[in-house]
């Protein structure tokens, strides 16, 4: 099984942005996240907090299943989003991320 940890999320972000053709400055730029920020995340890898997760996502243009779409699905997936969702102390990001979700797949259908 895989285990998502933090420099594959930031291997992942690095794959997309170079799909979009998105520098990092622009991503940057459109995301609100720093330069610095998203440089060690995709070299280093870096935990990262929900709501930085989410403003990367919305500026690659990106859902929550196309990111995780990548990795190995286990078990594990739905614990790792919890995880990851339990660091946040804003509760609208559970609400948030749970509707991206729902869109998502309910434009699949």
């Amino acid at each position: 099984m895989e285990e998502l940890d933090a420099a594959k999320i930031g291997k992942r972000i690095r794959e997309l942005r170079k799909i979009k053709k998105l520098t990092q400055e622009k991503l940057a730029e459109i995301s609100g996240v720093s330069v610095v920020l998203i440089a060690t995340l995709e070299t280093k890898g870096r935990n990262i907090s929900i709501e930085t997760l989410v403003k990367l996502l919305d500026g690659l243009n990106v859902s929550f299943i196309e990111f995780f779409s990548a990795f190995e699905s286990t078990e594990n997936d739905t614990a790792n989003l919890i995880e990851l969702l339990s660091r946040s102390n804003n509760k609208k990001d559970y609400i948030d991320v749970f509707t991206k979700i729902l869109k998502m797949e309910s434009s699949d259908i």
